[in-house]
């Protein structure tokens, strides 16, 4: 996938280099005072072992890029993971929650934007921070969400046909890059931070699972849970939580996974976004089945 996103981008005309935010390797290569930053990379599976693109990586390039000013724009692109952690998810969170993150991808990832937003006050530059839920669309990586749920669709395993409770928000890869267009056309003020969540609908496990599993033409036979054990399951998320340091990344994984389903915990509103961008028509899941089948 990287090599046809690479080839793409040299049929259009753009010129690539070869940079390691991490080891700073290539740094020296690039411009210093660009007009428009649109900061991609980061590490996204939430089962590694590493995140040091995610902080790291950011504050070097931050403090390569020196003589960023009031001319320059920068779209960060952050994660609606940083609120995993919160309690109360009777109802969707807005960009004025205070985060809450509960495993090594959110925390470094809520570390980046704390020090991006410091660096936009401290130069004066513009900068947008975009936050996203779950990304699906074609090419998906291997052990993402919907690769994750399709395989176990396959195998006809019970715990995707439980009636998991929690709604969780996504948004299609096509429009979370419309989104950095959007964003790009219409930046904050110099030394002004705007933050928007970029979400599309919320949905349960329970409700993609039925559209996936008619789709793909397996007949769906739901486990129904009582609500006394999901709200008891609820109640163990922050011991789960103080477990990261004990369990294997992969485990924890699970583990954490897990722990977003059975709350409304990554449910959040877009209607920021939908204000302040009036050309945001998005694409829902419903529409967009073929794109997350095996």
């Amino acid at each position: 996938m990287e090599i046809k996103g690479r080839q793409t981008l040299s049929k259009l005309g753009v010129r690539m280099k070869k940079i390691d935010l991490v080891t700073k390797s290539g740094l020296g290569t690039i411009y210093k005072a660009p007009k428009i930053v649109i900061h991609l990379a980061g590490a996204t599976d939430t089962s590694s072992s590493s995140y040091d693109c995610n902080d790291k990586g950011t504050k070097n390039l931050l403090r390569y890029l020196k003589t960023l000013g009031p001319r320059t724009h920068f779209i960060h692109i952050s994660t609606t993971a940083i609120m995993s952690g919160r309690r109360d998810c009777r109802r969707p969170f807005d960009e004025k929650l205070t985060p809450n993150p509960t495993n090594g991808y959110s925390k470094t990832k809520l570390i980046a934007e704390e020090f991006v937003k410091k660096a936009c006050k401290e130069k004066n530059f513009r900068l947008t921070v975009l936050r996203y839920p779950t990304v699906y669309g074609k090419n998906f990586r291997k052990n993402s969400f919907f690769d994750f749920i399709g395989k176990l669709i396959q195998k006809n395993s019970f715990v995707v046909r439980f009636n998991w409770p929690g709604l969780s928000s996504f948004v299609h890869v096509e429009d979370a890059a419309r989104a950095i267009i959007l964003a790009s056309e219409r930046p904050p003020k110099a030394g002004e931070c705007e933050v928007y969540n970029v979400s599309t609908e919320s949905l349960t496990l329970q409700k993609i699972a039925q559209m996936m599993y008619k789709r793909m033409g397996y007949r769906y036979h739901q486990i129904k849970l009582p609500l006394l054990f999901w709200k008891f399951a609820a109640l163990f998320r922050p011991i789960i939580y103080k477990t990261e340091d004990y369990l294997p990344p992969s485990l924890y994984n699970l583990f954490w996974r897990a722990s977003l389903l059975v709350d409304s915990v990554i449910y959040c509103d877009a209607f920021k976004m939908e204000k302040r961008f009036s050309k945001w028509k998005p694409n829902f899941l419903s529409d967009r089945l073929d794109d997350v089948l095996l």
